[in-house]
């Protein structure tokens, strides 16, 4: 017997992605940019992006990760498939990789002298009680 298959979507949920499958029925949420550890597009269709929520839930919606980088100054791009959230970095090495919970998110050399500043920036302003 097959099982109904629930999906998470944060924000839509287009027509075509439903199309072929009628087990499918997208279910909506509405999440707070504040309470997302994460965002990537690593094994997720082109023209989406997986989120990472503080209680380790998916979610998924349409657009890039520019988007979001663009929209909210606390994520950071830190590799080409990875968009954190610098409030809910618990740990890093060496600039290299960090930790958001118990996710391990790898930072690309390209991106690792913005992630520096943002950080740097980030702890300062958090020492300053701003």
């Amino acid at each position: 017997m097959l099982e109904k298959i629930r999906c998470k979507i944060a924000d839509w949920f287009t027509p075509e992605r439903l199309k072929g499958n009628s087990l499918l029925k997208p279910n909506y949420y509405k999440v707070n940019y504040q309470n997302i550890r994460f965002f990537m597009t690593k094994g997720v269709e082109k023209g989406y992006i997986r989120l990472v929520t503080l209680d380790n839930e998916d979610y998924f919606d349409r657009g890039t990760l520019k988007e979001v980088v663009e929209e909210c100054s606390y994520f950071v791009m830190i590799h080409r498939q990875f968009v954190v959230n610098i409030n809910h970095v618990d740990s890093r090495l060496d600039w290299s990789c960090c930790w958001s919970g118990e996710h391990k998110l790898n930072v690309s050399p390209q991106y690792r002298e913005n992630f520096k500043e943002k950080m740097q920036l980030f702890l300062q302003t958090k020492e300053n009680g701003q």
